[in-house]
């Protein structure tokens, strides 16, 4: 019985999706501009002016990537039993190449955020009491509140979990009067696996400028017993809270076996020669 050569060539290539977002923030807020007072008021007299400006916004952006590749292999060209025979010709096993590909790219997170023409105007302010009667309260109160939040949030998690059995041997001949050269299968193993995982905050600028306040206030010509106030208050409040977490795992297991061969009560035997096991791996694991 002549057995043929039996080959099995594997490849496999698996690569994540590119997840791309874009996101442009940055609202040009005008010049702000206040120009009041209180002129020749009466006697005995309550004069307000009241402006009150609250800016408040909130940005959170966030982003989330998890990639599991999962890969499982078992492929076999041996556990052949060749047994009872008068005569065997030339015995070859099969070999089995294997190209393995495994690519998570860089997802590509750019934002391009603009917080500075957001943030930025100029305050100009003039308020004054001017003729005030006797016994009047004349009072000009200008409040302007700023408050900023931005949350960026990143998380990348991948996992690679590989899992390859490549068996060429646990060849059984036995009990053949006459066997030819044997020869078992190579097993061959090229793989590549590549996460590549960063660039989030490319493109952002947080550089806050102060703002620009023209602030022009007075009391001029005011009455006898009588109470003139100019209040200013100006509160700016930014908060930024950058977080961003990567984390990859690579799980590589391989089992290569052209051995474990028996060869046991044959009367002739030929050359025996079991194939090799070759392994070439590159794992690259790349973060910014």
């Amino acid at each position: 019985m002549k057995f043929k050569q039996i080959r099995t060539i594997m490849r496999v290539s698996a690569a994540s999706i590119i997840c791309a977002l874009s996101l442009s923030g940055g609202v040009a807020f005008a010049d702000i501009n206040f120009d009041g007072g209180n002129g020749v008021t009466g006697p005995n007299s309550l004069n307000d002016n009241i402006w009150a400006i609250n800016d408040d916004w909130f940005v959170s952006v966030g982003s989330d990537l998890d990639n599991q590749n999962l890969i499982d292999f078992e492929v076999s060209s041996g556990n052949n039993l060749i047994g009872t025979n008068t005569s065997v010709g030339n015995f070859w096993g099969g070999d089995i190449g294997g190209n393995i590909d495994v690519i998570n790219p860089d997802f590509g997170m750019n934002y391009d955020l603009d917080f500075i023409s957001a943030w930025n105007s100029d305050f100009q302010i003039t308020a004054f009491n001017n003729l005030t009667g006797p016994f009047s309260e004349n009072i000009n109160e200008i409040d302007i509140d700023r408050d900023v939040n931005v949350d960026l949030d990143n998380d990348v998690n991948i996992d690679n979990d590989l899992n390859y059995a490549f068996n060429t041997g646990n060849n059984l001949i036995d009990s053949n009067t006459c066997v030819g050269d044997v020869n078992t299968g190579d097993v061959i193993i090229d793989g590549n696996v590549e996460n590549q995982a960063g660039g989030f905050f490319d493109g952002m600028d947080f550089n806050i400028p102060m703002n620009d306040a023209d602030i022009d206030l007075s009391n001029d010509t005011t009455g006898p017993n009588s109470i003139n106030d100019n209040l200013v208050n100006i509160d700016s409040n930014y908060n930024l809270d950058l977080n961003n977490n990567v984390n990859i795992e690579n799980d590589i297991n391989v089992a290569g076996n052209t051995g474990n061969n028996t060869f046991g009560n044959n009367t002739c035997l030929g050359d025996i020669q079991t194939g090799s096991v070759r392994l070439n791996f590159n794992i690259l694991n790349s973060t910014n």
